[in-house]
């Protein structure tokens, strides 16, 4: 179900089509560079510097998701002075700032070097409409070390459970950083909705599923989601054959309320 207004098509095409482009670099570049490097088994991995047992003290860490044919991108930027996470869900931008401490950072390396980060190898395959993730490190010196496992580079399954650890460990970080900062936001669905079967949904996370029908005797229904600083994509489409998306930010207001005239979304914030 994916019905667009009219005026908006021109906007989609370039959207899709900057994406695409994108993809295509991305693939090639990894294609590349994993051509050069491999050690001609179909393998990369092994040109990486080996990642010292103690922290230096000018690390850096990079962790990126890319959403492959959608428009869809994650980054978190980790150092010692400060720290950035990033999403842009189909345009729409949320960032939280934060800093780790030393102990922190201390465990963070830790995973990397018990996990031999700097070994783990990937493989290459004809792929070029998928996304993934990828950690780059540096440290001082001009030493670095990098992994990727999307477009073309896949991370051979003997090291899946060694790059897991790794990923888990920036995950578990940037979810005690986000239960920090999110705040409650309240999404309040008026009575003129009442009877449909309705979908909404913020940056994927599900709010009322398409298969509901709503009723209440009140004259709306009230849903709460958490939000971090900045902008997020709400979707609400509703009777399976009308979509619109909405951008809400808990930081210039508590909440939305959703009304309906016609085919026509009316939004009313709540301050």
């Amino acid at each position: 179900m994916r019905h667009f207004v009219v005026s908006k098509i021109n906007m989609i095409h370039i959207k899709i089509n900057m994406n695409m482009t994108a993809i295509i670099l991305m693939n090639l570049f990894l294609f590349l560079s994993g051509f050069t490097c491999s050690d001609g088994s179909g393998q990369s991995g092994e040109h990486n510097d080996p990642l010292p047992d103690k922290r230096p003290d000018k690390m850096t860490i990079s962790y990126g998701i890319s959403g492959g044919m959608r428009y869809f991108s994650h980054n978190t930027f980790i150092s010692a002075d400060s720290c950035i996470s990033e999403t842009n869900d189909e345009g729409t931008i949320s960032k939280i700032h934060f800093k780790l401490t030393p102990d922190e950072l201390d465990k963070l390396w830790t995973v990397f070097v018990e996990n031999k980060f700097w070994k783990i190898k990937t493989r290459e395959e004809m792929i070029y409409d998928r996304g993934g993730e990828s950690i780059q490190i540096n440290w001082g010196s001009g030493k670095s070390a990098g992994v990727s496992d999307a477009g073309m580079q896949l991370v051979i399954d003997s090291w899946q459970k060694e790059w897991s650890e790794c990923i888990a460990a920036i995950s578990a970080i940037e979810t005690a950083q986000v239960n920090k900062l999110q705040k409650d936001y309240e999404i309040r669905i008026d009575k003129s909705f009442f009877g449909k079967k309705v979908f909404i949904n913020v940056q994927d996370k599900v709010i009322v599923s398409q298969e509901k029908v709503l009723e209440s005797q009140d004259e709306y229904i009230t849903n709460s989601v958490k939000l971090t600083p900045g902008a997020h994509r709400l979707s609400l489409g509703w009777d399976q054959k009308n979509f619109r998306n909405l951008t809400i930010s808990p930081d210039s207001s508590k909440g939305i309320t959703l009304s309906l005239d016609k085919d026509s979304v009316k939004t009313t914030f709540i301050k």
